[in-house]
């Protein structure tokens, strides 16, 4: 009776042990739960993979805004050269010099033509004599200007001025005492002007040779225009009487 008992609990032992052993075994073959999506952070719960933003030069944004470089902007222009400054101040003064070179020439240039005119047209020898000395001189002034003009790099006029132009077509229509009288006058008006302009030359010239040789001329032109007064004077006398 015992050794029954004995037998009976050995068996419920075992069939206890092979119960376990079957729990046990699907327990571990069920398999591991799914991830879940949860809020970032959660404790246990693995976060929400975040996608890497851009870097800061693929972000468009206002030039200056912290953490983001602003657009690099080009650099300015340099401000244009202006009649202001040295350079320009130098070009200036050249240009006045120019200018007076031009002048110059053609009004000697004048003063020969009207001269070639009077001793075609005048009867009166003095007007002769004058257009002669006027045809002499000039022509070593303008042989002077071309000279200086020439080393210092300034041109000279190929043609006439339109007003030079106008003059000697007005007086090459011209003869006997119209023409005196109109000549001596045209050699006044033209020497005050020649006059002017070369003192104002004689001070103000930029180029060394430019205004020594204005200054050279001057007494020149002042005893041309004493000259021509005087003479403008008598022709006016004699075509009253």
């Amino acid at each position: 009776m015992l050794r029954t008992v004995f037998q009976v609990a050995a068996g419920m032992v075992l069939l206890a042990g092979c119960a376990g052993y079957g729990e046990t075994d699907r327990t571990a073959s069920v398999p591991a739960p799914a991830v879940t999506a949860s809020a970032p952070g959660t404790v246990g719960v693995p976060a929400v993979v975040t996608p890497i933003p851009p870097t800061p030069a693929e972000i468009p944004s206002a030039p200056g805004t912290i953490g983001v470089p602003a657009q690099i902007s080009r650099p300015a222009p340099p401000p244009a050269v202006t009649g202001t400054g040295a350079g320009g101040a130098i070009g200036t003064a050249r240009s006045s010099d120019q200018l007076f070179v031009a002048q110059a020439a053609d009004g000697s240039r004048r003063e020969i033509w009207l001269s070639r005119l009077a001793l075609d047209r005048s009867q009166n020898p003095a007007v002769r004599d004058f257009a002669q000395q006027m045809i002499n001189q000039h022509q070593q002034l303008d042989q002077q200007l071309a000279q200086v003009a020439s080393q210092d790099g300034f041109g000279l006029p190929a043609q006439p001025t339109i007003s030079s132009r106008q003059v000697t077509q007005t007086l090459s229509q011209e003869s006997g005492d119209r023409f005196d009288r109109d000549y001596t006058a045209q050699m006044v008006e033209d020497h005050l002007r020649a006059l002017s302009l070369f003192k104002e030359a004689a001070r103000r010239a930029t180029d060394p040779n430019i205004r020594a040789f204005a200054h050279s001329a001057v007494p020149h032109l002042q005893a041309h225009l004493q000259r021509a007064e005087e003479l403008n004077q008598t022709v006016a006398e004699t075509a009253a009487r």
